[in-house]
């Protein structure tokens, strides 16, 4: 988060900076608009089809309107939103991660400003996200809350998503500090599996999501860094900075109303104008 525009002007650090990068789902994949269309076509002509022309389908029973959809067919949607199938991922996406490992092999602070990066995956989804994830050709470590990554060091440095924090893991959903926390534990057990001495803490906690109260809100209430992803945004009246729009913004939560600074980016490109060199606003500033 950023509060003038002059701190967006990046340089080369002086000392080693570090940033643990949260993204949820939805902001690299969102479901096909080719299959969900396809499927909701199936769905709703489901009920003239005989069983038996479903595949694994019996004897003949044609299906009243209000009856369960057939098992089969059940099978195959969960199947198909298990993978690439039923998703597509956002143009910026696998350049971000292509650049983070050029980042990791060159040590050039040129091509992204932090020394160590560290990615992991926060969701309100299932354990379908892994596989996702890796059928669109990332690398997705095994770590998850509960389940700690027992492979040797050297395989984890390959991750390019080192965790993945499921809600259901967790017991509780965005907005809520416990999934978050459960985020910073796994980011902190990442480090130790690697055998990395650097001090968790005094790495950058960066949240990027797209919704103003799930995300922004959620993560700068636990403490996180956050930015807000919206690819849609086409508003040119606010402060704009190497990519990053500044506005004033509404919001209420449990504990009241009040306004906020939020800083959003259209594609993840622009993580790369930041300058950890910089000061970023604490707590203070929501």
């Amino acid at each position: 988060m950023f509060p003038f525009q002059e701190r967006m002007l990046r340089s080369p650090p002086d000392t080693e900076s570090n940033v643990v990068a949260m993204i949820p789902l939805q902001t690299l994949v969102e479901n096909s608009r080719e299959h969900s269309r396809k499927y909701q076509k199936v769905i709703q002509t489901t009920a003239r089809l005989p069983v038996s022309e479903l595949k694994g389908g019996g004897d003949i029973k044609w299906l009243e309107p209000g009856q369960d959809v057939p098992k089969p067919l059940v099978d195959e949607l969960l199947r198909r939103f298990s993978t690439k199938e039923g998703y597509d991922i956002f143009p910026d996406v696998l350049p971000f991660f292509k650049m983070l490992r050029t980042r990791s092999s060159t040590n050039d602070a040129e091509i992204w400003p932090w020394n160590k990066t560290v990615v992991g995956i926060i969701t309100n989804s299932d354990n379908r996200v892994p596989g996702i994830l890796e059928s669109f050709g990332l690398k997705v470590g095994p770590r998850r809350v509960g389940a700690p990554d027992e492979r040797e060091a050297h395989a984890a440095l390959e991750d390019d998503i080192s965790f993945v924090v499921l809600s259901y893991d967790v017991g509780v959903e965005k907005p809520q500090r416990a999934i978050f926390d459960a985020a910073y534990n796994s980011f902190q057990e990442t480090l130790a599996s690697r055998g990395d001495k650097s001090n968790p803490q005094d790495w950058e906690k960066l949240y990027i999501g797209d919704s103003l109260k799930h995300d922004v809100v959620g993560a700068n209430q636990a403490g996180w860094k956050a930015l807000r992803l919206d690819r849609q945004d086409q508003d040119q009246d606010s402060r704009i900075s190497k990519g990053i729009r500044v506005t004033q913004e509404h919001v209420k939560t449990g504990n009241g109303s009040y306004d906020i600074e939020v800083y959003t980016i259209k594609d993840l490109e622009a993580l790369h104008s930041i300058d950890p060199t910089k000061r970023w606003p604490g707590k203070e500033s929501l």
